[in-house]
Order: structure tokens, then C-alpha cells, then sequence
């Protein structure tokens, strides 16, 4: 079992799974929480609204949360796999130089991502 995520979406979808289990179990548990914590500026109408914002909100701080532990994760266990992988972007970039040609930028995964960015000193956008 590898110890990150490689793609963005699993991150996400992780984060939204721990997101709306904590929320959910909160609003089962807790149903009338939020009721004395909105702002009495806000109108009826958007009191509905508040609430969906408040039940997503554990979700976007699980996700941010969870993709600031997997770039640490990233930096500490793929530092061999980001190696070969900056190894390979640098052969394409001298081949680029050498025939003239552009390369693509290809991210497949969170890997060459930080690979790419790890390299942004020899590389530059038409």
C-alpha cells in the first residue's frame, strides 16, 4: 500500500467522505447547533444556504488538510521515484533544446507535478 495519494481526486474523495461523515453525524446528533450561530444580518432566505455552507465546510478543511500531509508525505517517501522522474523531464528537455521542438507538459500524477515544479528553473512557457 503505498503511503500517499498519487492523484488529486483521491484526495478529494477521501476528504469528502471523512468531510460529510463528520458533518452528517454532527447534524443527526446536534440538529438545532447552527441555529444559534447565524449571523442575525442574514436574511431567512439564506438561512438554508448557511447551513449547506456549514456542512461542506469539514469537507473543504478535510481536503486541505489531507493534501498539505500528502506533499509532506510526497517530500519525505517518493523522494527516488521525484528523482527519476526529474531525470527523465531533464533528457526531454535537452532533447527539446537540441531539436528545437516544444515539449508537452504531461502531469499524470501528483509525482510529476512536483517533479515538473522542482525543475521550473529550466523550463519556461511560449
Amino acid at each position: 500500500m503505498a503511503r500517499y495519494y498519487r492523484r488529486t481526486i483521491t484526495v478529494f474523495w477521501q476528504a469528502f467522505t471523512l468531510g460529510t461523515a463528520f458533518a452528517g453525524a454532527w447534524f443527526i446528533f446536534y440538529p438545532r447547533s447552527l441555529d444559534n450561530r447565524i449571523p442575525s444580518w442574514l436574511g431567512p432566505r439564506f438561512v438554508p444556504l448557511f447551513k449547506l455552507t456549514m456542512f461542506f465546510a469539514p469537507t473543504v478543511v478535510a481536503f486541505l488538510v489531507l493534501c498539505l500531509v500528502n506533499v509532506l508525505l510526497i517530500r519525505i517517501f517518493a523522494g527516488d521515484e521525484v528523482a527519476e522522474r526529474r531525470a527523465n523531464i531533464m533528457e526531454k528537455l535537452v532533447d527539446s533544446v537540441i531539436s528545437d521542438e516544444a515539449v508537452v507538459y504531461q502531469c499524470s500524477d501528483l509525482i510529476d507535478r512536483k517533479a515538473w515544479k522542482s525543475l521550473s528553473l529550466f523550463w519556461r512557457f511560449m
